[in-house]
């Protein structure tokens, strides 16, 4: 049966453990990260159109024609696929830009999996993680989410255990980081990951040992030019987080909680401009379930 609309959740992710091995010969750097979608989410629908890629959105702050990662997604995915159609995309923003929690990328990756739902799911996940791999770094991770494990420059994804229910405070200040300043000033480092903690801390259902573990190598550089973030941090752990970091290079800071009191206890005492939210943990699972798989 012809599918001519669909409309998609576009979920958040978190790093639990960042580590920047170094630079590669191909420019790009070499990592390993914890990866853990959230509940905070963008909408992204689509209509069959039978040609042209448009591309809509309700927020300033990302572009709408061409250069919008989903137009790109667009345009591999209709190239891969030889077909001579089109498809419009609305892109209902609630991830704020620049603040490491992925809602360019998991955009991206909706798209395709939209497009693929669209025309019948031509692709499995192996070809729709090829696909996304040729629009962003980490974007292979959002075609399952949940809990999983990226190497290399962001695009070789292990699954990680299943999810366990996590509660965080995520804060978004006024401001962005860009991705590209933050590789640039990063010095040079010869850190050995450390997943070990993290992945046991999930199996064994314990939050404060995934606290213990989490880690980001470039809080040091970030909180060093934005002292601010830091004390948001510190903020959070003195109201009972496991534990807290920046996500990604910034310039969003989540706090780990037990539960969900204990994480809306610390919103409402909140002293910093920005915008905060209290999210969970999506697994896998969950997260396949919105796509049909």
């Amino acid at each position: 049966m012809r599918c001519d609309f669909i409309e998609l959740p576009s979920f958040a992710k978190v790093n639990l453990g960042l580590w920047v091995l170094g630079e590669r010969e191909d420019g790009y750097h070499e990592i390993v990260t914890v990866l853990q979608t959230v509940s905070l989410k963008d909408t992204i629908r689509m209509r069959r159109r039978e040609r042209e890629i448009r591309v809509k959105t309700d927020s300033k702050d990302i572009p709408s024609g061409k250069d919008n990662i989903c137009y790109k997604a667009a345009e591999v995915f209709f190239e891969r696929s030889a077909l001579k159609e089109g498809v419009e995309i609305e892109i209902k923003k609630v991830i704020p830009v620049g603040r490491g929690l992925g809602g360019g990328s998991s955009n991206g990756t909706v798209t395709l999996m939209g497009l693929n739902i669209l025309h019948s799911r031509p692709y499995d996940d192996d070809e729709l993680r090829r696909l996304a791999a040729k629009i962003g770094s980490d974007t292979p991770f959002f075609v399952r989410g949940g809990t999983a494990i990226a190497r290399g420059r962001g695009e070789i994804i292990e699954e990680g255990p299943p999810s366990i229910p996590m509660f965080f405070l995520i804060y978004s200040p006024p401001f962005g980081i860009s991705t590209t300043w933050a590789y640039r000033n990063l010095p040079p480092l010869t850190e050995r990951e450390n997943v070990d903690i993290i992945l046991q801390g999930i199996e064994e259902g314990d939050i404060e040992k995934i606290g213990k573990g989490l880690y980001n190598s470039f809080e040091n550089l970030v909180y060093s030019r934005y002292p601010e973030l830091k004390r948001v941090k510190e903020y959070m752990l003195e109201k009972d987080a496991c534990g807290a970091l920046l996500s990604g290079s910034g310039s969003g800071v989540y706090g780990l909680f037990k539960d969900k009191k204990t994480a809306t206890l610390a919103l409402e005492d909140f002293p910093f401009e920005g915008r905060v939210w209290v999210v969970e943990s999506v697994s896998e699972r969950e997260y396949r379930s919105y796509f049909g798989a």
